[in-house]
């Protein structure tokens, strides 16, 4: 955490992925979401993996999925920088 004790945007997100979204995606679509760190522009540098393979169509969906859900909870985050693991 900060020196002032207040959690820096990163620290928010490293978090809010460990304990919310990465075990609610495990569990609802076998799906893995890592978070990687925030780019300059403050979007959320994301690893995400399907169970379905290179399928296009699985990768969009998890990627909205998972903007949409880390955007509801921390709204500084301008949106995410999916990459697929």
């Amino acid at each position: 955490m900060s020196p002032q004790n207040k959690p820096t945007l990163e620290e928010k997100v490293e978090r809010t992925v460990a304990e919310i979204l990465a075990p609610a995606f495990e569990t609802e679509c076998a799906a893995q979401v890592r978070f990687y760190g925030i780019t300059e522009d403050g979007k959320a540098k994301m690893g995400l993996k399907t169970p379905c393979g290179n399928c296009p169509r699985a990768h969009q969906t998890i990627r909205q999925s998972v903007e949409v859900a880390l955007r509801s909870l921390i709204p500084e985050v301008e949106g995410i920088e999916p990459f697929y693991l």
